[in-house]
């Protein structure tokens, strides 16, 4: 044991060497910090999901559509949970906007571009399972 120099025994060490798990942790930290300072997306930049044939794939699943006229914020609610999708958007950008609907087998870009007809709101699938929305463009649907 080591003394201090009031010659009593330490209870514990005064420092405690950074283990390799540790050093891993604070590197990794360290990096998303400067990535995030510098505005990169870490998923994007380690290659996670940015496979441009699953985003393809989940545009084109096919799947039966009956979603009724409402609004818009309703009608992507009912198109998300059928089509398994996970949709991102600010939601004033659909605030007192209507879908016209949609009815029948497409895929699922089909459908959120029927359903965001002349809405003045656009989509891009960021990976398989997420759609960005956003209010600008044409209105046509898919950017």
């Amino acid at each position: 044991m080591r003394e201090c120099d009031k010659g009593r025994p330490l209870t514990r060490p005064v420092s405690r060497p950074v283990t390799k798990a540790a050093r891993g942790l604070l590197a990794g930290t360290a990096v998303a910090s400067l990535c995030l300072a510098a505005g990169i997306d870490m998923a994007r930049a380690s290659g996670a999901e940015t496979d441009a044939g699953a985003q393809l794939a989940a545009a084109d699943t096919v799947l039966d559509f009956a979603i009724a006229p409402q609004p818009l914020a309703a009608a992507l609610d009912s198109f998300a949970e059928r089509a398994g999708l996970s949709l991102a958007y600010r939601t004033g950008d659909l605030s007192n906007l209507q879908s016209p609907g949609v009815t029948g087998r497409m895929s699922s870009a089909e459908a959120l571009e029927r359903l965001l007809a002349g809405s003045g709101i656009t989509f891009e699938f960021t990976d398989s399972s997420t759609v960005l929305l956003t209010r600008g463009g044409d209105g046509a649907g898919r950017r």
